[in-house]
């Protein structure tokens, strides 16, 4: 199935995996990577957004004591 850029022209070549146009692969314009880019983030949202989850909540005891002696250390060197 190809799907073609209302920008720049190309298609995108689902069995081959490649923008090409004219019959010359080349490399997307801006507008195809970002109209790539939110198709795979609205057909992953979920399985994205639960590694962002994880991610946070694994380390966010850790994350949470890091930023505070980073608070007060700069707090330190303002009062000195």
């Amino acid at each position: 199935m190809d799907v073609e850029c209302t920008r720049c022209g190309c298609s995108w070549d689902g069995e081959s995996g490649y923008y090409h146009c004219h019959g010359i692969v080349q490399q997307p314009c801006r507008e195809c990577r970002l109209e790539a880019k939110s198709i795979n983030y609205l057909n992953n949202r979920d399985s994205i957004l639960e590694a962002q989850r994880t991610a946070y909540y694994n380390d966010h005891k850790a994350n949470k004591a890091y930023h505070r002696e980073y608070q007060r250390s700069r707090a330190t060197q303002a009062t000195a």
